[in-house]
């Protein structure tokens, strides 16, 4: 899940999490598991089963921070130029090379 909540899309990435010495710990986590087991694990889990699952550890991880304090969920709706064969990389207007018109510009 912290994987997950840090952004992370890949199995792989878990890494990350395992090498981090600060969050993990502060989460009173004894054990980080693999990029190996939790696919294994997610395998013998049944969906419905596993959505209950994941909505409980969720309820029971936000809640208590949200109820603490008034908040405002924020979004930043800048542009991310992605470049090459990154995940969700298209052929677009780049903000950072003046000069080309924008797709609006276009039609």
């Amino acid at each position: 899940m912290l994987s997950v909540v840090a952004g992370h899309k890949r199995y792989a990435h878990i890494t990350t999490i395992r090498s981090d010495r600060v969050n993990p710990e502060l989460l009173g986590m004894e054990v980080v598991a693999s990029e190996d087991s939790i696919p294994r694990a997610l395998a013998h889990m049944d969906e419905a089963e596993a959505v209950v699952w994941i909505d409980r550890h969720l309820a029971q991880s936000a809640h208590p921070v949200m109820s603490l304090a008034p908040w405002i969920l924020d979004t930043d709706n800048t542009i991310k130029p992605l470049y090459g064969s990154q995940e969700g990389a298209v052929e677009s207007y780049n903000p950072k090379k003046r000069g080309r018109p924008s797709h609006a510009n276009h039609s």
